[in-house]
Formats: C-alpha cells, structure tokens, sequence
C-alpha cells in the first residue's frame, strides 16, 4: 500500500501500481477465509492511506497545543478508510475463480467500494485508485467516457493483469495477462492522444478570469495584522 500511493500526485510513479496489485491477487491467492482476506485488505488500505494522506497532520503545526492530535489525525483517517479495502478483498474471496476471472472480480470489487467510500458519511474520495492514471493526460482521458470510477476499475484491472505470468502454468495463459496489459495501455493512450489532438478549443466572449495564488503560509493566514 505504501508503494501504491507513490502512484499517486505528486509523485505519479504510475508504473510502481504493479507491486500493490499483483501482490492483492496472490494475496487473495491464498487466503482461506473472509477474514484473513479482510486483514490483508486493510493493511494494503491502510498503508495506501498512510502515505497518500499523511500531509494531514501539518495543518497541527500552525498552533502547537494541538500537537498532541497530530498522530490521531495522520492514522485515524487511515485506519477508518481502510475498513472499505477490508470489504473489497472479503467480497473479492468470496467470489474467487480461477484465471482471468478472478482479476476482472477483484477490480469491480475494488471499483464499488471505492464508489461507496466517495459516498458514504458524506463522502471521502480523495485519492482514488483510478487517479493513478488520471496524473497521465493521454490515459486519463477515458475517464470521459467511464467517469473516475470506471478508471478506477481500468486501473486495477490493468495493473493486476501481469501476475498471470507468475501464477498460470500454461504458456499461452502466461503470456495473456502481460499482452492484454500492453494492449490495454495503448488502447488508452491512442485513445488519449485523440481526443486531446481533436478537441475543441472555444473561448467565450467578454469575460474575464482572475487566478488567485493559494500558496499562502499556514501562519499568515491566521496573523491578525493580516486582516482586511
């Protein structure tokens, strides 16, 4: 999970997205029950969490006699999301099939409860698994098509798709799932390119647009001698 996140802005190592998810199918691989299935869903969530929302804890920095909740708020959050990964992998198992079957039935499951985390107690989507590709202009362009949870979903799948070559035992089968992954790569990316290359560029008409900087320091912002 923590190498995951590293996929994420503002990193946007992309490719690293391969360890979390091959390692989630042979995880899931040898899981004997829902609840083991459960634990290594929420370790993977939790360490994902960890390193994709530590920044968190600086806004504690502003005042120190909140230091002491800094540690609750960089792994509260965390430790809460993780329950939805937890969930995934416990519905992940409880359909398990073997071959291609079983990846295509981990990414939906990671497809919805990422849905219900943007939905559920009013929400909290902030990086979602589908932006791994939405920091890639061209590969995140599909997400007009399928919405940031169909990208989510085109995300795990893809990325989970190569550990075929190290759990099949036919030659044929071990091929497929890297060569489908390549496949589907350049499918996004042509695709992207495309569109990015046919779109329309419009302007409209007597308006004008201020850009505001908001990289304003945390303690100036609560100075009162800045106060208008």
């Amino acid at each position: 999970g923590l190498i995951g996140a590293l996929s994420l802005p503002p990193y946007s190592l992309w490719v690293v997205f391969l360890f979390p998810m091959m390692m989630a199918i042979l995880r899931l691989d040898h899981c004997e029950t829902l609840k083991e299935a459960a634990w290594s869903g929420w370790w993977l969530g939790f360490g994902y969490f960890l390193m994709g929302l530590w920044w968190i804890g600086t806004a504690f920095l502003v005042d120190d006699r909140f230091l002491w909740a800094m540690p609750f708020a960089i792994a509260g959050l965390p430790i809460i999301l993780s329950f939805y990964f937890a969930a995934a992998f416990a519905l992940s198992l409880s359909l398990w099939q073997s071959g291609i079957i079983r990846i295509v039935i981990f990414s939906l499951a990671m497809c919805s409860f990422e849905v219900l985390r943007g939905q559920l107690f009013t929400g909290f989507p902030w990086n979602a698994m589908g932006m791994v590709l939405g920091s890639q202009l061209e590969f995140s362009q599909i997400a007009s098509v399928i919405g940031v949870h169909g990208l989510t979903f085109v995300s795990c799948l893809l990325f989970a798709l190569p550990v075929l070559f190290f759990t099949e035992k036919q030659k044929s089968k071990k091929l497929f799932g890297p060569l489908l992954c390549v496949l589907g790569f350049f499918a996004l990316y042509f695709f992207g390119t495309y569109r990015l290359e046919t779109a329309q560029h419009e302007t409209v008409p007597n308006t004008r647009i201020r850009l505001m900087q908001p990289a304003i320091a945390q303690d100036e912002k609560f100075d009162r001698s800045n106060a208008s």
